[in-house]
């Protein structure tokens, strides 16, 4: 799951190219999610998502988690300084990374 989450952030994120930058943990697996979707991956447990964020965005961004990100007129957890990446700088098909451990994901039986 941390590879998975790490080449997402590198993907899809950047550092902002303006002052008011910041993404809230929210949008960030709001987006993991789709993006795991459109790719066909096996999404983590949210939870999961959550534990391993603040730790990663802090290797890959050098920026720490938040609690004073300001949206919608209410405080949110995220990241300053941080902004989604646009679409003309990704690959048309990039090679993701899955873990060989999936012992944190659990199996879903329908």
């Amino acid at each position: 799951m941390p590879d998975l989450l790490r080449h997402f952030l590198v993907e899809e994120v950047r550092a902002s190219t303006h002052p008011n930058g910041d993404l809230t943990t929210g949008e960030l697996v709001e987006v993991l999610v789709a993006y795991c979707e459109l790719y066909a991956l096996r999404m983590p447990p949210v939870s999961i998502v959550r534990k391993y964020l603040p730790k990663i965005m802090l290797e890959v961004h050098g920026v720490p988690n938040s609690h004073s990100i300001r949206q919608d007129g209410r405080w949110r957890r995220g990241f300053h300084h941080v902004e989604w990446r646009p679409c003309e700088d990704h690959d048309e098909s990039p090679s993701v990374p899955q873990d060989e451990d999936d012992s944190l994901v659990p199996e879903v039986t329908l």
